[in-house]
């Protein structure tokens, strides 16, 4: 679903990237080319489920994501609601 989400939106109005905590997925070579995609982890390894919950998320946000943006969506629960829920910029829109 998140594949024709993204597929579907207009690449010549915004910039999308797509941020994903491993580089594994089957689903990435579906991507239009224009979507930037970037991972944190090469693959997926035991104890990361236990390690993130060492951070807050403003320090899981500030460690993993450098860019600024216009809009910042968390497509599932979990982790990825937990850094989004970190970002500082109150200008920024975040989703989760």
């Amino acid at each position: 679903m998140l594949v024709n989400l993204l597929n579907s939106m207009d690449t010549e109005k915004y910039d999308i990237h797509l941020l994903t905590y491993f580089e594994e997925g089957v689903n990435r070579k579906d991507l239009s080319p224009a979507i930037k995609q970037r991972f944190i982890f090469k693959k997926v390894f035991r104890g990361w489920s236990v390690l993130q919950k060492l951070f807050s998320p403003s320090q899981l946000y500030k460690l993993f994501i450098k860019e600024k943006y216009d809009v910042i969506i968390a497509y599932l629960e979990g982790v990825p609601t937990r850094m989004v829920s970190g970002c500082p910029d109150k200008q920024t829109n975040s989703i989760s």
